[in-house]
């Protein structure tokens, strides 16, 4: 704003700022009603008893406020367990994703070998697969294996690599210059050594964005 303006038009300039402010406030406060929502329903259900749960027509704000609940929950369905069993899958299946993705992505992205488009090809056509499809086949043969019922089906599958971010990480990787790897392989770097050394630290927001996302899904899974 021009210092030069006179008084009353800064200060009409002002009110024309605030207005278009709180019109958008007031916008984006709409659109997070309904995000926020089941979050709220969620808070007040786990602070209802049974009768007010299935109550009709539903209570947004409970009678009575069952504190006991949280302490009842943790005791009858033995919370902790089940708690570090999920969090120990999540753990090893963040790293198992992050360590395949990142050999696969760098090997397509920076080894030159035949057929290196027809494998990242592969890869993308894979994403395409809805993973249902795979489940019976999959079921089959972890049980034929002796490997039902334990955490292995969980386990396994996450160090054999994920498409979607192995296409990632190919990507991101491929718009690093390739003379960091020529640089440091006049220095007598292997190939483990320029990814652990050399690509990996450049590669931080990428394993911080496939971390957040694969510790997601495998605690939704």
């Amino acid at each position: 704003m021009d210092i030069s303006m006179p008084v009353k038009n800064r200060r009409s300039f002002k009110k024309r700022s605030l207005s278009s402010k709180i019109i958008r406030y007031i916008v984006l406060i709409i659109f997070a009603i309904p995000m926020v929502l089941p979050l709220l329903w969620m808070l007040s259900t786990a602070l209802k008893n049974n009768n007010s749960v299935f109550a009709i027509p539903p209570e947004w704000i409970p009678k009575e406020f069952q504190i006991s609940n949280f302490a009842t929950g943790l005791i009858q369905i033995d919370f902790w367990s089940r708690f570090s069993n999920t969090m120990i899958i999540a753990v090893l299946c963040v790293v198992g994703q992050i360590l395949s993705s990142l050999s696969v992505g760098y090997a397509i992205s920076r080894i030159r070998f035949p057929g290196r488009k027809l494998w990242f090809y592969l890869i993308i056509g894979s994403m395409m697969l809805p993973g249902m499809v795979s489940l019976i086949p999959v079921f089959h043969i972890y049980s034929s294996i002796g490997l039902y019922n334990t955490w292995w089906p969980l386990i396994i599958p996450a160090f054999l690599g994920n498409p979607f971010y192995t296409f990632l990480t190919r990507q991101f990787m491929s718009t690093i210059p390739y003379s960091y790897d020529e640089a440091a392989k006049m220095d007598g770097a292997s190939h483990l050594q320029v990814l652990t050394k050399v690509l990996v630290p450049m590669c931080k927001p990428l394993i911080a964005t496939m971390a957040v996302m694969a510790f997601q899904g495998a605690w939704n899974d």
